[in-house]
């Protein structure tokens, strides 16, 4: 198409009264209008999204029935839609919604690697002092005079004093998959609000819908009222021009969305509409108004488009509306503007670059000023044109730049359109549909199951001659039949009629005559459900997946089937998450910037229900650009599935709590965060288990000691005992001794007494440092046990550090 010259200045395009913005609008509406757009397109549109509701036409049928023998006449017989197709439809729309829907946003600006470089020097600044402050406090211990066992308690409290200080090493890990700048805090949480006030998911289903009967996805997002929001648009309405290699709408040159509203949604919202605007459109469209055009120029072109004449009412993606609405057409183009590139030198001396408007004056006598270079960068322009008649009866309103635009610093020459769209399948020819592909199929099943109702209706069974001769004179023809019929029971004579030649031969009942189908039938049921197997194999969706299992089939075979045929869709789900990365990518950016000019204190819910409340500054969000990463990968729905499994085998061996398993079970199919909960898990039962190894070597080192005490307990009692039946024989000795100063040997063993008492005083001092070296003994090899088991309980804490810091192996998928 001819297009309007876009490379003037802004004076130009707002002169007499935006008349350059008038001609774009009216001559993007004429191309949509044109004859040759997208007639197959929309022709096949609308036959998808008819035969999904079951809205067929037999002239649909007419070259099909021919070569089947039908007659002109039996056209009139009504072939009902017996549809297989829309269930297909639904098993992927159904499966979407079961697919996780994971996102983030990452902060990717310069202004985002300069805070992860802040935030790295100030840990490792932390690290540096809190090391040399631990070596002067480690200095001062030891400097100190105190026990062995107290300093080895106070350089335990000063190791956990510092535990939680992160080294270099540590520094890197956070940086890398837990640090988050505090920024990028708050656009997560303004995405994450933005998702459950607009209702993403559902938006997603409506869409992802569109896209498997239309084969065109297709959103806006923009600034309603002041607020970011987002709209799924009906691709019937949506036109839009781009280069043939380029794939997604929002890259090109201009699209628009054509929809028809009662006046009353007009005005409440265009508030910028002028009086005498408003003035026209109540003259033209409300009851008493006169016009010299009958009026059917202010419907759609394209006849099956929204507007039936048959019915007059207006066909959208949500219902049903009034004939009598009004056409508006929206729409976007990719305009030029006139930017300049100023080079200075800023008060501190360094040159800088900036970006100046067309209006700016370039100084030559001013020594900051180094150099200006003009260039034209791409800007989106706006416009919305109401009512479908001609430029003097139509109103226009909105003709701008698109609101909330700005130049990226680091590519000024990429300016994406609010209308975001993608197709799915046109690469080097015209799109078709998945229910489309599904359509020949099911037109075949219709007819299929279309005789197989006429062969139910002429089905008789089988037919049994009566030899009326026989009939007893006394019944008449009818009563005979109705005792047949109703009781089973055929009353005849017998003898009547046995004049007749030869009644002698005659027999109670003749042989039946077959007039039943039912073999007919039965390959007709085989046809049908053949025709049921193509219906979904074209679609990918086999009855497996659907839920259609024989008692026969092994699990292992079906769920072979599932996986296979889910590889086969996988490419639209694909299509449909690109898409929608890119969609939130342009409604988190709008909203920071909404947010940024205007800033204020907002509340978010999160994942949890839970409220919480952020603050944005004014020109907080300055130079920060945010990209949204969306995970929608069907092997983390099924390791995430793997290891909801294994809740309850944990839950029965005491390996989690139950407020645990429930957090697990809950999980929003999100592996970073499950892989998060599952090592928080493990953390607390590691404590666990070695708070329950604490207990169990506490017990048996008390056992030990209260086995050694009672030992020591024995040992001093025995001690004692003879240590009193020594001292008592020495007493006895000494006494005997004295008793006779003259006699020194009154045990007459040739020993004098006096050597005798000295000697038992030998061996019971010998005794006793005897006993004393023994329990000095055990007291040592307690100790050393005591050591012994320290340093094994040291060890199996870095064998276990040594495991959890080895990668663990990645998960395999069957294949």
């Amino acid at each position: 198409m001819k297009t309007i010259k876009q490379r003037v200045s802004y004076a130009s395009k707002v002169s007499k009264d935006f008349q350059w913005g008038k001609d774009n609008i009216s001559s993007f509406s004429a191309y949509s209008n044109s004859a040759g757009y997208g007639t197959s397109r929309l022709d096949m549109m609308l036959r998808s999204y008819r035969l999904y509701n079951n809205d067929i036409n037999a002239a649909d049928f007419e070259d099909d029935l021919n070569p089947l023998g039908f007659e002109i006449g039996q056209r009139k017989d009504k072939i009902m839609p017996y549809n297989k197709a829309h269930n297909k439809i639904n098993v992927l729309i159904g499966e979407l919604l079961k697919r996780p829907f994971n996102y983030k946003a990452i902060f990717t600006s310069i202004e985002g690697a300069y805070a992860i470089k802040d935030e790295k020097m100030r840990l490792v600044k932390e690290y540096v002092i809190s090391q040399i402050q631990k070596e002067g406090e480690l200095a001062y211990l030891e400097g100190q005079e105190m026990a062995p066992e107290e300093l080895q308690a106070k350089q335990q409290e000063l190791e956990q004093k510092y535990a939680g200080v992160m080294n270099p090493e540590q520094i890197d890990d956070y940086l890398a998959k837990t640090y988050n700048e505090p920024r990028e805090i708050k656009s997560n949480k303004i995405l994450a609000n933005l998702v459950k006030k607009i209702n993403i998911p559902d938006k997603k289903k409506d869409s992802f819908k569109h896209g498997l009967l239309s084969d065109e996805e297709h959103c806006w997002v923009g600034v309603v009222n002041g607020k970011p929001t987002l709209k799924v648009l009906n691709p019937i309405g949506v036109v839009f021009e781009k280069a043939p290699d380029v794939k997604y709408v929002q890259d090109g040159s201009f699209a628009g969305y054509r929809t028809v509203m009662p006046l009353a949604d007009i005005l409440d919202t265009y508030k910028n509409l002028k009086a005498k605007d408003i003035k026209k459109l109540e003259e033209l469209y409300t009851s008493g108004a006169t016009s010299s055009s009958n009026g059917e120029h202010y419907q759609f072109p394209h006849l099956e488009l929204q507007y039936n004449r048959a019915d007059n009412r207006s066909h959208g993606a949500y219902g049903i509306g009034s004939g009598d609405d009004i056409e508006v057409f929206h729409c976007e183009w990719r305009s030029q503007r006139k930017l300049g590139f100023l080079t200075y030198i800023d008060e501190e001396g360094e040159v800088q670059t900036d970006m100046v408007d067309e209006n700016f004056i370039f100084d030559k006598e001013d020594p900051k000023n180094v150099s200006i270079e003009w260039d034209w960068v791409p800007e989106i322009w706006e416009g919305t044109k109401i009512g479908a008649g001609t430029d003097l009866e139509a109103v226009y309103v909105d003709i701008q730049p698109v609101p909330y635009q700005e130049v990226d610093v680091e590519d000024p020459y990429y300016q994406p359109l609010r209308y975001h769209g993608v197709t799915y399948n046109n690469m080097n020819t015209s799109q078709i549909s998945t229910m489309e592909r599904m359509r020949p199929f099911q037109f075949l099943f219709f007819i299929v199951m279309h005789r197989m109702k006429h062969l139910l209706a002429r089905d008789r069974g089988k037919v049994m001659p009566v030899d009326v001769s026989k009939i007893d004179p006394r019944y008449t023809i009818e009563e005979t039949l109705f005792y047949l019929d109703e009781m089973d029971v055929f009353i005849h004579n017998s003898l009547s009629g046995a004049e007749s030649p030869g009644a002698a031969h005659r027999s109670g009942l003749d042989n039946g005559i077959d007039r039943s189908n039912a073999q007919h039938i039965v390959n007709y049921i085989n046809i049908l459900n053949y025709l049921d197997e193509q219906i979904g194999e074209v679609a990918g969706v086999t009855r497996a997946r659907e839920g259609q299992t024989s008692p026969y089939d092994a699990v292992t075979n079906t769920q072979q089937s599932i996986m296979q045929s889910s590889t086969i869709t996988e490419l639209l789900f694909s299509v449909h998450t690109c898409h929608w990365e890119k969609v939130l990518n342009s409604l988190l950016d709008l909203a920071i910037r909404v947010d940024n000019e205007n800033g204020g204190l907002y509340s978010s819910i999160e994942s949890d229900f839970t409220k919480s409340v952020y603050n944005v500054k004014k020109g907080e969000m300055d130079n920060c650009k945010f990209n949204v990463f969306v995970v929608d990968n069907p092997k983390d729905n099924e390791v995430f599935r793997q290891i909801q499994g294994l809740a309850q085998p944990l839950l029965q061996n005491d390996k989690a709590r139950f407020s645990q398993i429930i957090k697990l079970l809950k999980q929003s199919y999100s592996i970073e965060e499950l892989t998060k909960d599952i090592e928080s898990f493990e953390a607390v039962i590691d404590k666990q288990n070695e708070q329950r190894y604490q207990q169990e070597q506490q017990m048996m080192q008390k056992q030990q000691q209260d086995a050694q005490n009672a030992i020591m307990m024995k040992m001093n009692h025995e001690a004692s005992l003879n240590k009193d039946n020594n001292e008592t024989k020495i007493r006895v000795a000494e006494i005997t001794a004295f008793m006779g100063q003259q006699d020194l040997d009154a045990d007459n063993n040739g020993v004098p007494d006096p050597l005798e008492i000295e000697r038992l005083k030998h061996e019971i001092a010998t005794s006793e440092q005897d006993r004393v070296l023994e329990q000095h003994k055990m007291n040592v090899e307690s100790q050393e046990n005591d050591k012994d088991r320290q340093l094994k309980r040291e060890e199996m804490r870095s064998k276990e550090k040594i495991a959890k810091s080895k990668p663990k192996p990645k998960s395999t998928s069957k294949k």
